[in-house]
């Protein structure tokens, strides 16, 4: 069993770090003034319904404080702004700009050719089960994600 331990961790090691490297490259073509982490923050506004910063962070797994840093810096970039909301002056609400909403198609259309690759050297039941074991592997670090 100790040698499914070790080539299991080896494989989640190894694509973190190679999707987390190609990510990086992708970025460099998209917007290199944009930090992965900003992008994936201008990604986690648009796909927000209504812009609350509470949900923003809570999708991004971050403290309200790192986010309004991050918000503040994505601000002065003109990749999104900040507006009291209607209802409730006291609160704000984030949208992205027009710049934010075409750095974000351009960073889904290459998670799209990403997955579209995957899915192209499969056979319909190696990705039935990939789908599957990928299931269960969010379901277990999303209960880690609740303990910590």
């Amino acid at each position: 069993m100790d040698s499914h331990h070790s080539i299991l961790n080896d494989y989640l090691v190894d694509f973190f770090n190679s999707i987390l490297k190609i990510e990086e490259n992708s970025l460099n073509v998209i917007c290199s003034e944009l930090s992965l982490r900003e992008i994936h923050t201008v990604e986690a506004i648009i796909n927000s319904n209504d812009g609350n910063v509470g949900s923003i962070a809570a999708r991004l797994k971050i403290t309200m404080g790192t986010l309004s840093v991050a918000l503040k810096t994505l601000e002065a970039k003109g990749y999104v702004v900040r507006e009291k909301t209607k209802a409730d002056r006291r609160q704000v609400s984030v949208i992205a700009t027009e710049k934010g909403v075409e750095v974000n198609k351009q960073h889904q259309d290459f998670h799209h050719k990403m997955v579209d690759e995957i899915i192209s050297c499969l056979s319909a039941k190696e990705l039935e089960v990939l789908m599957i074991g990928l299931d269960k592997l969010d379901k277990h670090f999303n209960s880690l994600d609740k303990l910590l």
